[in-house]
């Protein structure tokens, strides 16, 4: 982008070429100073106040990726939708062979006994 922004103060209008060296210098800062250093040292900084969520997000989808030992083992146990209002889903089962357009014949993923027409 800098190379891109720099092209245009080589152009004749007066307007162009100050829009493309101030582009060109803002996209150099900001690619190299903010993000290169002032950002990373900033976060080094924070540490774990860095992840602060304030209370009013609270109410966003909890997105986390970790497994609780209690969750793994309610789900080994058959009980993935119990209080705390998760989704269970049935079992996944193979359907039939079914061609799909002008690909060789592949699975086809069944659930609950609907197939496909």
């Amino acid at each position: 982008m800098v190379a891109v922004f720099a092209i245009f103060g080589t152009l004749s209008m007066q307007s162009m070429k100050q829009m493309g060296v101030g582009l060109a210098a803002a996209v150099l800062i900001d690619a190299t100073i903010i993000r290169g250093v002032l950002l990373p040292a900033v976060m080094a900084l924070l540490g774990e106040r860095n992840w602060y969520l304030p209370k009013w997000l609270h109410r966003l989808p909890d997105l986390t990726h970790d497994e609780s030992t209690e969750a793994v083992a309610t789900a080994a146990a058959g009980g993935g939708g119990g209080a705390d209002g998760g989704l269970t889903l049935p079992p996944c089962t193979e359907g039939p062979l079914v061609p799909l357009g002008n690909q060789r014949p592949s699975v086809v993923p069944v659930i609950s006994g609907v197939r496909p027409r």
